[in-house]
């Protein structure tokens, strides 16, 4: 394995910088990307256009500050706020204001506007869209106005995941929730479901466009019982990577008849439950998907990619695919259900492989399959072996891949250079050998951000994380800590995309104050106020002429790493970032 060496060439710093070995100075400025006037508890910057950092686009998501409702609920009184759903966890009937199971809090006369208070219906995730690193602005995708009250009802989930250099954004969001009832035929009562249409539909949305105005839906081919389809990538060509429902599963419509004949259920609600998987199973056939669009954002052509497995003749197997990247030469990438071993193929032994798609490529060859299944290999702990998450127009794709070190399971970045002479796929080496990586972005320029583990800790024992810059041509790598001046209240955690500029846009952590639902500062016994840890969206912006500085560990709980290469930062507290991802990166299986 190749020892890991710092970054000692301006074109491993960025694109424009100039590399000098000084201390006390940085290589990135880093710009902080602040909440929309809403207000967000964390932000994720997650693609960016490639002109000038002071003309960029940047897209991602945050999560809201919860909203609570006076006339039900006064959270000084109890510090159950959430609104959650009654015992049996239906939603069907009552619900329990506080979730304590107190009867005086049940409730049966639920409305529209009511929803937004409620945790399991309320908002998780917007979608946030920032102009020339400036403010983030929310754009409200699927979510519609409630007209009990003139406002959004915030009960949907949007995303952003890409953008391209027209200035074109893409990503996915669920329909809001709404309230439907209904008499019953049998005991002549009146009852409701809480509903909606879908759990996720793709779109596209032109930056500077009205941010209250009409999305363009990008639909799957499959739209019974709502459908189901998202979007991750976008390239300068307008070709769009995601997925789509194509066809229902086996015993799907069964299921749904079930629902409608047996329990007496109105359609519109069994409707509601196959699509949000409360059959039983889950109702779709899922597949890699493009839409290529015009320059005016019209859907010219879509298709889906297909799957690696030929299924036999009269054999039923739901098969999942994905598409995560797309770029200018027609290459797609993502990952799909795939034979554990090719040899001896067995539909009993599936996993989810990297998947590079051609078929719009020069050379196609339709699904290449690149994961070596000697090094790379299925284990009971997860159902991922390999993904290939992102791709350059120089063919170069990236992802990650889970191999056995030292009697654990360990994530390793790689990338594969398609038009080689012999494509294979090349680990990105490790920090340390042990040491977790994945791969987010790749430029044109040939350099890898990511996250990786520096804290070699024994075991399963969790290890902090950092961002790092990789660059293949000169195999040189840095700890993005170190890259920033050593800034003390900022711990860059991970990095999720690199520009053609230079500028990489990452996450950060650092600590806040804990404020009540009224937004004042909570203080423990001491009188000291309580800090919680937040999540950041950064841009790095490539210093010109800027100088690197070694920063020294700052952590002393945890012994300094002697390998070349070692920087440390400090971490402020747990965060689910890596759940972030993995939600990025997960569809219904």
């Amino acid at each position: 394995m190749k020892q890991l060496h710092r970054c000692v060439s301006p074109i491993c710093a960025a694109v424009l910088s100039a590399l000098a070995l000084n201390s006390h100075a940085a290589l990135y400025e880093v710009i902080e990307l602040t909440v929309s006037e809403e207000g967000e508890v964390h932000t994720y910057a997650l693609d960016g256009t490639s002109p000038r950092s002071d003309t960029g686009v940047v897209v991602g998501a945050g999560s809201p500050i919860p909203v609570f409702n006076d006339n039900d609920l006064d959270p000084e009184d109890d510090e159950n706020y959430p609104v959650s759903p009654a015992p049996d966890n239906s939603n069907l009937g009552e619900f329990d204001l506080n979730g304590d199971g107190d009867e005086e809090d049940i409730v049966d006369e639920i409305e529209d506007a009511d929803l937004r208070f409620m945790s399991a219906y309320q908002s998780k995730y917007k979608a946030l869209i920032n102009d020339s690193l400036n403010e983030w602005d929310r754009i409200n995708v699927w979510d519609t106005i409630n007209p009990e009250d003139g406002e959004y009802r915030e009960t949907t989930d949007d995303y952003f995941f890409g953008v391209n250099d027209k200035r074109v954004a893409t990503g996915y969001g669920s329909s809001p929730y709404y309230v439907y009832k209904w008499e019953d035929e049998d005991t002549h009562d009146e009852t409701y479901a809480i509903l909606r249409d879908f759990a996720s539909r793709a779109f596209v949305y032109k930056a500077g466009d009205d941010p209250d105005g009409e999305r363009v839906a990008l639909y799957p081919e499959e739209m019974e019982f709502g459908g189901v389809s998202g979007a991750y990538d976008i390239s300068d060509s307008n070709l769009v990577a995601g997925y789509a429902s194509v066809s229902l599963a086996t015993g799907a419509r069964e299921a749904h008849d079930s629902c409608l004949y047996d329990r007496n259920l109105p359609e519109v609600v069994c409707d509601y439950e196959a699509n949000s998987g409360q059959i039983g199973l889950s109702v779709y056939n899922i597949e890699a998907f493009i839409w290529q669009l015009n320059s005016d954002q019209e859907v010219v052509f879509t298709r889906a990619l297909g799957s690696p497995i030929e299924l036999p003749a009269g054999v039923d197997a739901r098969l999942v695919s994905q598409a995560f990247a797309a770029n200018d030469n027609g290459y797609v990438v993502g990952s799909a259900d795939n034979y554990v071993t090719p040899d001896a193929p067995s539909l009993q032994l599936l996993r989810e492989y990297a998947a590079i798609y051609t078929e719009y490529s020069p050379n196609d060859v339709g699904i290449l399959d690149i994961t070596d299944r000697d090094v790379y290999q299925a284990n009971s702990d997860s159902p991922v072996v390999s993904r290939a998450t992102g791709l350059n127009n120089n063919d170069i794709a990236i992802g990650f891949a889970t191999r056995l070190v030292n009697g654990f399971w360990r994530t390793k970045a790689w990338y594969y250079d398609i038009n080689a002479d012999l494509p294979q796929m090349v680990e990105v080496p490790s920090f340390f050998d042990s040491s977790s990586m994945t791969a987010k972005s790749i430029n044109d320029h040939d350099m890898i951000v990511g996250e990786f583990e520096w804290e070699p800790r024994p075991g399963n024992v969790t290890r902090r994380r950092h961002g790092y810059l990789y660059d293949i041509r000169s195999e040189t790598f840095i700890d993005l800590n170190d890259a920033v001046g050593c800034i003390s209240d900022l711990d860059i955690v991970e990095a999720n995309v690199i520009r053609n500029d230079g500028v990489i846009l990452a996450t950060a952590t650092t600590q806040m104050p804990l404020l009540t639902v009224d937004g004042d500062p909570v203080f423990d016994s001491n009188g000291d106020p309580i800090t919680t840890t937040v999540a950041r969206a950064v841009a790095l912006k490539p210093i010109d002429g800027g100088d690197y500085d070694n920063c020294t560990d700052k952590d002393e709980a945890f012994p300094k790493n002697e390998r070349e290469g070692a920087g440390f930062g400090w971490w402020l507290a747990a965060l689910p970032i890596a759940v972030w991802f993995r939600r990025r990166y997960s569809i219904s299986r």
